[in-house]
């Protein structure tokens, strides 16, 4: 399943971006659990109180939170409560498992092709501390695990076209999308991308003709209900915070951004997508969409996620830059494909690649020098409110309310007891 390339050089080169991303972790992050992660240490201490026999284990699994939000949270308990014990409930684990769940991504790509040159830019990308906060917050494992979930999906489906165990492949694509549905809220919308990749190359035509034709009704239907005026408000506002969180891969971003204009990041993401509108324009006039269908699904997968944030959020976090990860690795794997050596315009791939990797650097910079200390502070803050609940419940909070699971005494008892490096020495 996996393309072989005589680039072995360039690819342990690529390694030097996960290095990075595991100092950036060991330089920043603490050990505390913060704010949603109490969620599933609260559901571990439910079955740590529980008596070892069927009835009452029973009972326990129906006591614990299954969901949070609109995020089934069905595996990451289940990650949690078998291996959290044996880290002393160290949130840093549950970041390196982010980490590894992103380099899932990357060994996708890699094997539908993505060549050394491409292979490098996207690493520096999927492992890079721009996305800080999936860095720092051990509870962002679920929402990473959802997300590389949905790329495996679409890539064993992918792989399935042709193989002779062409059933296996689609079984395994569907098992990998149902575990990422039960990770989080990410991985169904790869369901919707599903059509690109699986239709013959025959009905792609009619694939694309027919999105045409809804996208047209879905447009008139907005324009009926809302008026032309507000229908363009919204598309421009959908439109940048698309392109901002795309763009903000590269270069970063605040904790949480609310008002979106046209700046550095939404430019970036702006040029991205109008060059995946020309690669697959040419595609599409050279009859060679279906050659391009696996990066036109991450592609879709990505835009499909941010949607549903813009709907449902009306804001972008720093930790929601994960689910834009399949747009540019997918934006990455297109032009792989299509500036091939027989493209005229194969000569400046490289140098392509070169300029999204330099332009990287400036959410490396801005990791480290600004929004990683920045972060660091507010969770020392938190774990410092944590080791006074007893002896002030009261206290004011220094972090958002969560939805039934803020922090308690015994909460901070129970990882005092467990040895989480943070806790354990406290009196109290």
């Amino acid at each position: 399943m996996i393309a072989k390339h005589s680039h072995l050089p360039l690819i342990m080169a690529a390694s030097l971006p996960f290095a990075i991303a595991v100092f950036f972790i060991t330089t920043f992050a603490i050990a505390t659990p913060l704010t949603d992660e109490w969620s599933v240490v609260y559901n571990a201490m439910i079955m740590d109180a529980a008596p070892r026999n069927a009835r009452d284990l029973l009972s326990a699994i129906g006591e614990m939170r299954w969901h949070i939000y609109t995020h089934l949270l069905v595996i990451p308990n289940l990650i949690y409560l078998a291996l959290a014990p044996l880290v002393h409930f160290d949130a840093r684990f549950f970041m390196f498992l982010t980490l590894a769940s992103n380099a899932l991504i990357l060994v996708c790509a890699y094997s539908r092709g993505l060549r050394a040159a491409a292979f490098f830019a996207a690493s520096v990308i999927v492992f890079s501390p721009a996305r800080y906060m999936e860095m720092m917050w051990g509870f962002q494992f679920a929402l990473g695990l959802s997300t590389s979930l949905g790329v495996v999906g679409l890539t064993l489906l992918d792989a399935s076209a042709g193989h002779r165990h062409r059933d296996r492949f689609i079984a395994a694509g569907a098992i990998a999308l149902l575990c990422g549905s039960l990770c989080s809220s990410v991985a169904p919308f790869a369901l919707l991308a599903t059509p690109i990749i699986l239709l013959k190359p025959e009905y792609q035509a009619v694939l694309w003709k027919m999105l045409a034709i809804v996208l047209v009704a879905l447009i008139l239907t907005i324009v009926y209900t809302f008026g032309l005026a507000q229908a363009l408000a919204g598309t421009f506002w959908f439109a940048l915070l698309i392109s901002t969180a795309v763009g903000s891969l590269l270069l970063s971003s605040p904790v949480g951004l609310t008002d979106f204009s046209f700046n550095a990041r939404s430019a970036f993401g702006l040029a991205i997508f109008l060059l995946n509108v020309l690669f697959i324009f040419r595609a599409y006039r050279a009859g060679e969409l279906a050659r391009l269908a696996y990066g036109i699904s991450l592609i879709a997968y990505g835009l499909f996620s941010l949607a549903a944030i813009g709907i449902t959020r009306h804001y972008l976090g720093n930790w929601h830059l994960q689910c834009a990860l399949p747009i540019l690795v997918g934006t990455l794997w297109i032009a792989d494909k299509s500036l091939d050596s027989r493209s005229n315009y194969s000569k400046y791939k490289t140098a392509g690649f070169i300029i999204v990797s330099v332009a990287a650097v400036t959410g490396y910079w801005n990791a480290f020098a600004y929004f990683g200390p920045a972060y660091r502070d507010y969770a020392i803050s938190v774990r410092t409110h944590l080791l006074a609940l007893a002896d002030d419940p009261l206290q004011e909070k220094p972090y958002p309310a969560t939805a039934g699971w803020d922090a308690s005494p015994e909460l901070v008892k129970f990882l005092r007891d467990s040895g989480n490096p943070d806790f354990r020495h406290s009196s109290r």
